[in-house]
């Protein structure tokens, strides 16, 4: 499992993204802000499988998936091994996080 927390100050306060990232899955701290909202439309516009708790959303973006592409690496989610797989979404939510002016720390 890998972890990140990723802060952002707004006018309206400070926007918090809490993910992690369990093998294909992704778990998001239940969040109101704009921003979380609006990644959330865009993963299940692209036909992200999204389950909300009360505390956590339970996102697979793979679910009718093989094949994938994100970012600089495809890979086969078959085949993957969950480490590599974990790894390869860190980096990608961290960098688009970074890109986006958030501060980025990993939980351990």
């Amino acid at each position: 499992m890998k972890e990140l927390i990723a802060q952002q100050p707004t006018p309206q306060g400070m926007v918090k993204i809490h993910l992690r990232i369990m093998g294909k899955l992704l778990f998001f701290k239940f969040n109101k802000s704009e921003q979380a909202l609006s990644l959330l439309e865009q993963m299940k516009a692209k036909g992200a499988d999204i389950e909300q708790g009360d505390k956590w959303i339970k996102v697979n973006m793979f679910k009718n998936h093989t094949l994938v592409k994100l970012g600089g690496n495809e890979f086969d989610v078959t085949t993957i091994k969950q480490e590599d797989l974990e790894k390869i979404l860190f980096n990608f939510y961290s960098d688009k996080y970074k890109e986006a002016h958030y501060k980025v720390k990993e939980v351990k």
